[in-house]
């Protein structure tokens, strides 16, 4: 299959985000009243997509563009797609974020249906506790049902070249394509858009998943960017434990009012602490071990220690009756994104900027922004906070992108008098 030489097109049935399980009888769904530009898509058929559990849920033709389904729309009477056989794709074409998606995709090859978007998920499920079923009539291979479970999933890691990406709806990345053939998913709260990947480049992710017949396919946990950098990424429901972790640190995040809050270290393991005055032996480059409760990518630090020294750093909040009182400024700051800080939950958080400053996003801000304030874009940031040393730190109400396009967080108008 040739290298990627343009984006790829992305084609999502609108049931892939549904759960699925065994195959059962399938129903063809309610005719929709939604009305969708129409298209047909000849091309050649390169490779399946599979799943970490061994599910067949998308193809990918020998142009680059990727066809998503849901496990249940494979017809499994079908015979098994080959390298090179002509297909063709049916379905509707909606407008997203990401632009353009080709929705209520079907696959056909010659007179024969390979998949079908309007079936509805099997009605039948196995009884709790009864485990994976065998999936009756199957050519295609493993189909979820017959594939491993999460938690017998095997470690692996994969260096490889990046041959492209699976965008999601809201324009975000959800899948890595390797020119090996081997897809490498996140999960829906990881934002790899932010990580300036693109095709070509080299990296290693490590994770969960299998190799089937049809591909390999795994879930990120760590991955090492081409610049050395190694970022760490949480399950979805990955649980507050005791964590102990080292690491050097990269930046020092102040809050609008000065204190510190946190700080990154190298992997992208951010440590939060509870807002205290900076601590001068807490510098970028310190070696630290940070010991409280997170995960793998984050950590409530209740200890932080410097690991050359064993000394303990004091990072209590003062005695508010003695803290001096701040008074915040409107500040305002044009530079360009060198950081993207999320937080637990995978919510874009914080921005640290190439010029040192720390801007804080409220809600309102991140989520009409969020998807096009990634590491490089250029932009102007205004709001309360203030100077501290060479470090601005402020809350932002108002963010205009290079562009011109312009976020604001609604004017708070006054209660009316009575």
């Amino acid at each position: 299959m040739s290298k990627l030489g343009r984006p790829v097109l992305l084609l999502i049935p609108m049931l892939a985000g549904v759960a699925y399980g065994s195959l059962a009888t399938a129903e063809p769904l309610p005719a929709t009243t939604q009305a969708h530009a129409r298209f047909t898509l000849d091309g050649r058929f390169a490779r399946y997509l599979v799943s970490p559990n061994g599910e067949i849920d998308g193809l990918v033709l020998a142009d680059g563009t990727v066809t998503r389904f849901p496990p249940h729309a494979l017809i499994p009477e079908t015979a098994p797609l080959q390298s090179g056989d002509a297909i063709r794709l049916e379905g509707e074409a909606v407008n997203t974020p990401a632009g353009p998606v080709l929705a209520y995709a079907s696959v056909r090859k010659g007179n024969a249906t390979i998949v079908r978007s309007d079936l509805r998920r099997p009605a039948a499920l196995p009884e709790p506790g009864a485990g994976f079923q065998p999936r009756p009539g199957g050519k295609h291979g493993l189909q979820g049902a017959n594939g491993p479970h999460e938690a017998s999933l095997r470690p692996m890691t994969v260096t490889g070249e990046i041959e492209g990406f699976s965008i999601d709806p809201h324009g975000r990345i959800d899948r890595i394509l390797f020119v090996d053939g081997t897809n490498a998913r996140a999960g829906e709260k990881v934002r790899l858009e932010t990580l300036a990947l693109k095709a070509g480049d080299t990296i290693t992710v490590t994770g969960n998943g299998g190799k089937y017949p049809q591909g390999s396919s795994l879930n990120i946990a760590t991955m090492k960017l081409p610049t050395g950098e190694v970022r760490t990424f949480d399950s979805l429901h990955a649980n507050m434990i005791p964590v102990s972790h080292e690491g050097e640190v990269v930046c020092l995040l102040l809050d609008p009012r000065g204190d510190l809050d946190g700080f990154l270290l190298k992997d992208g393991t951010l440590v939060r602490v509870r807002p205290a005055a900076p601590n001068p032996q807490l510098i970028v480059g310190s070696n630290v071990r940070a010991e409280g409760e997170g995960t793998y990518s984050f950590i409530r630090a209740d200890k932080v220690t410097l690991t050359l020294t064993g000394a303990v750093l004091d990072l209590s909040m003062p005695p508010r009756a003695v803290r001096v009182p701040r008074v915040l400024t409107m500040l305002d700051g044009s530079s360009t994104i060198l950081r993207v800080v999320n937080d637990r939950e995978g919510k874009l958080d914080t921005l640290v900027l190439q010029d040192g400053s720390i801007v804080k996003l409220p809600p309102t801000l991140r989520d009409q922004a969020g998807d096009a304030l990634t590491i490089g874009t250029k932009l102007t940031a205004r709001g309360k906070g203030g100077t501290y040393g060479l470090v601005k730190a402020f809350r932002a109400d108002r963010v205009q992108l290079a562009s011109g396009q312009v976020f604001a967080e609604p004017e708070r108008r006054p209660p009316p008098r009575r």
